[in-house]
């Protein structure tokens, strides 16, 4: 690695791009999208329902998932796709600084992927399981630590693209 090509702001991207690629698989996962405590505790994931006893046991079992839902797990799939190619090009531009630029573009695209799931998941709260509406959920629901986990790397995302854009004023 050229130490002439070395870049304060690549290397905080691949950080957090990193970070960004670990949280939203592990949210993914997770059962914890949407929880209730009203009736039994519930925890309603994009794969799985979850339902704990009173030994808190979860007994999980899978379901079909609405149309948005769906289109959102393909959504998230490609943005931790796009998000890893940005890791790999990022780490390709110590090398050639010429591909950070591509690593910028794929950045961007794992965002506008993470922020079409994110759309996407509020449509599906008028499943059957939850009793909502398009982007409303009952009052005995509530956003589960999956679902503020994906959120948050959405942030985490856009703050990468800052750095890797350069748009940030201060240099370290």
């Amino acid at each position: 690695m050229d130490i002439q090509n070395f870049d304060n702001h690549t290397s905080i991207s691949i950080i957090f791009f990193t970070i960004v690629d670990f949280i939203v698989l592990f949210a993914l996962f997770l059962p914890e999208w949407i929880v209730s405590h009203v009736g039994g505790d519930v925890q309603i994931g994009l794969w799985k329902i979850c339902i704990l006893n009173q030994k808190r046991i979860p007994k999980c079992f899978s379901f079909s998932q609405p149309l948005p839902w769906k289109l959102a797990i393909i959504f998230i799939i490609i943005g931790c796709f796009f998000n890893t190619l940005a890791i790999i090009v990022f780490i390709k531009s110590f090398k050639n600084p010429l591909f950070r630029r591509h690593g910028r573009w794929l950045g961007l695209f794992t965002l506008f992927f993470f922020s079409l799931a994110s759309l996407f998941i509020p449509i599906g709260f008028s499943v059957e399981q939850i009793k909502g509406e398009l982007f409303q959920l009952p009052s005995s629901f509530y956003a589960g630590q999956a679902y503020i986990l994906f959120n948050m790397s959405i942030w985490i995302t856009a703050i990468s693209e800052v750095f890797a854009a350069r748009l940030c004023f201060f240099n370290f």
